[in-house]
């Protein structure tokens, strides 16, 4: 071992105590406060009632942060959470003179990836969801009746042109459940083995096309959109949805004497086209 250290040249010695000096000195005085300040603004920039937290941020082997304890809440009711997150840059952006980006983050059972690349302060870049637990979700959870669950796959491409943000993506939710038994009591879960559609952002208003849903009980068709406001509770819904049962979700339907007029209605090959509109906070539903 002795002559091994011998023969190794002296620059060799010196690169790698400059290295490691350096990463003393980076994890000791990295400006956590000031990265923890900056993250924790993003929200406020958006809508000063959207918050978020950040408990730690540490530097992290090779050359990257690490977020613990994030937490968005709007008007301090939690929307999303994180115990771990790492943000890392990405050198071929910044070869190509760019400032770039990679976030990973583990949470609700999956994963979010999102890619971001910074050129004359116009953001681009992907955003990619896996197999996140809809059920675990705390926004979700507020709608407590009808409990829905599944796996959520999503990705969107965006970019900003003249500060207006647009995007394209779609999404897929495998194993989706929705409760009713306290709307239909006969029925008490439905269920779809799929969701998928296509996703297209433009400014503040999202908008869902080609939207399918296929189970055993019923398939259904849905498109709309959500403009986005501030407060985001008054952000406007209008979704249209065409359920089309199959028999044995219909015959459920006419055991309820009150529902037997909504499964004469479903039973022609249309479907029963609703409508979802109001707002997030006070959503409404029509049989159109």
């Amino acid at each position: 071992m002795a002559s091994k250290m011998k023969n190794t040249p002296p620059w060799v010695l010196y690169v790698l105590y400059f290295l490691a000096v350096t990463a003393v000195l980076l994890y000791m005085l990295f400006p956590a406060d000031t990265v923890k300040r900056y993250v924790e603004s993003l929200g406020s920039r958006l809508d000063p009632a959207l918050q978020t937290t950040v408990d730690r941020v540490r530097p992290a082997f090779p050359a990257s942060v690490r977020l613990s304890g994030i937490r968005l809440r709007y008007n301090r009711r939690l929307l999303f959470g994180a115990d771990r997150a790492t943000v890392s840059p990405r050198l071929m952006a910044y070869l190509a003179g760019k400032r770039g980006y990679t976030l990973r983050c583990e949470t609700y059972g999956g994963r979010i990836t999102a890619r971001l690349e910074i050129a004359s302060d116009q953001p681009a870049g992907r955003i990619r969801i896996d197999a996140l637990d809809l059920s675990k979700i705390p926004l979700l959870q507020g709608l407590g009746r009808l409990k829905p669950a599944g796996r959520l796959d999503l990705a969107v491409d965006f970019r900003t042109t003249d500060g207006v943000l647009t995007g394209k993506g779609g999404f897929h939710v495998r194993d989706l459940k929705v409760h009713l038994e306290e709307m239909v009591p006969a029925a008490a879960e439905l269920s779809f083995a799929s969701v998928d559609g296509k996703l297209r952002l433009e400014g503040k208003q999202l908008t869902i096309t080609g939207g399918r849903a296929k189970g055993r009980q019923a398939d259904a068709a849905i498109q709309g959109s959500l403009n986005v406001t501030a407060p985001f509770t008054e952000s406007g819904l209008d979704l249209s949805l065409t359920l089309r049962p199959h028999a044995e979700f219909i015959a459920a339907l006419r055991k309820d004497p009150s529902l037997r007029w909504l499964s004469a209605g479903m039973a022609g090959s249309r479907g029963l086209p609703l409508r979802i509109f109001g707002t997030i906070e006070k959503p409404q539903v029509a049989v159109q």
